[in-house]
């Protein structure tokens, strides 16, 4: 079933106009099986029973599409997207329980068990208000933050600009002002993990494993995830919130 929505979320000329799509013209699909299982996870480390499910900024929809084959049969998912060229390739997907709109944002008049918001509040102009505007139309969130600031992506800035130009992130974040912004719009942080997206595929020199990945690796290995990400990057987090205020689960912050 295929639907369209009234945007309610600013939304940059660069979703709407084809430029995302002709440089990233595969939506990043590669990683959305890979996502999918750490939205899984999460819902298991809490035994969340779900029976509806949308994502804002669904992309081509291709985790919702790995999601859907882990859920059970008739929990109805529902993908927001507001770019014409990701829309026309993730309806393309739209089954009896998984739908799609063309829109950026869920309008408030339904409301969903889970909302999944992956890799998407970095994009937004007005985060913050988007974020107040998400709570009011699901019990539990699923946030996928990159984690864009570290100590070597300061330094260098470069890797900063890339994100911006290539992949459209108006936003950085660390673990902390990730979580805070969070909280400061009223959600309720229940439980995080650092992700890390590591393809086999992926080529990477000499120069960056020795200077990020090993360094990276021994410090987790060694106790010291939480500086190691701060210090070296690559990392995103994984948070599992509700749209009640109350404190963040980690208390160092």
């Amino acid at each position: 079933m295929l639907e369209t929505s009234t945007a309610n979320v600013d939304t940059d000329a660069l979703y709407l106009d084809g430029s995302y799509a002709e440089v990233n013209p595969d939506w990043h699909q590669a990683d959305s099986k890979w996502k999918a299982e750490r939205i899984v996870k999460m819902m298991a480390r809490h035994s969340l029973d779900v029976h509806s499910v949308c994502e804002v900024g669904c992309g081509a929809g291709e985790i919702l599409v790995c999601l859907q084959k882990q859920l059970s049969s008739g929990t109805r998912i529902v993908g927001y997207e507001p770019s014409p060229q990701a829309f026309h390739i993730a309806s393309s997907k739209a089954t009896a329980g998984l739908s799609f709109v063309q829109g950026a944002s869920v309008d408030g008049s339904e409301h969903f068990d889970l909302m999944l918001l992956i890799d998407v509040i970095e994009h937004i102009s007005d985060y913050l208000g988007a974020l107040r505007t998400f709570r009011k139309s699901a019990r539990y969130f699923i946030f996928h933050i990159p984690l864009d600031l570290s100590v070597l992506s300061v330094l260098r800035e470069w890797p900063l600009i890339k994100r911006r130009r290539k992949v459209g992130h108006l936003h950085y974040f660390t673990k902390k002002t990730a979580i805070a912004s969070l909280t400061d719009t009223g959600y309720s942080i229940t439980d995080f993990f650092y992700t890390e997206i590591n393809r086999p595929e992926e080529r990477r020199s000499v120069t960056t494993i020795l200077l990020r990945r090993l360094p990276l690796w021994i410090m987790s290995h060694l106790g010291f995830m939480e500086l190691g990400v701060r210090i070296f990057g690559d990392h995103s987090l994984l948070i599992l919130a509700t749209a009640e205020p109350g404190p963040a689960v980690d208390k160092r912050l």
